[in-house]
């Protein structure tokens, strides 16, 4: 199975909009983009969300960061670990997506993509 191949699940969820794999400088590794957004830009933008997360999550005693979700009025994104502190598998939902298959996915992916790149 390809790294790209490793998105496909999340493909079938209701609301699916965008999914990819970024590493922590935001490079995409690899995407799949059914939306009108720029996935690149989203990898950068949301490198600092997660890199900002991570630090909250921590300085509060909460131990590691395993998933961040952020939900806005066009869309929700949520990110989980492909390779922890190395490169996360990310997607891109519309505001009325099924959320909770989506993580469900999005972990499946995490470990599928990790093990790959690992």
């Amino acid at each position: 199975m390809s790294l790209e191949d490793s998105l496909v699940p999340l493909h079938a969820v209701d609301g699916y909009l965008a999914s990819a794999i970024f590493d922590m400088s935001g490079e995409v590794l690899v995407q799949h983009n059914n939306s009108k957004y720029n996935v690149a830009l989203i990898g950068a933008n949301a490198i600092s969300l997660i890199n900002s997360a991570v630090k909250a999550v921590n300085g509060a005693g909460l131990g590691k960061c395993n998933f961040v979700q952020v939900n806005s009025e066009h869309g929700v994104f949520g990110a989980v670990w492909a390779v922890e502190d190395q490169s996360v598998a990310a997607v891109l939902l519309a505001p009325d997506a099924n959320i909770g298959m989506a993580k469900l996915m999005l972990a499946k992916v995490g470990e599928t993509s990790g093990s790959q790149l690992a």
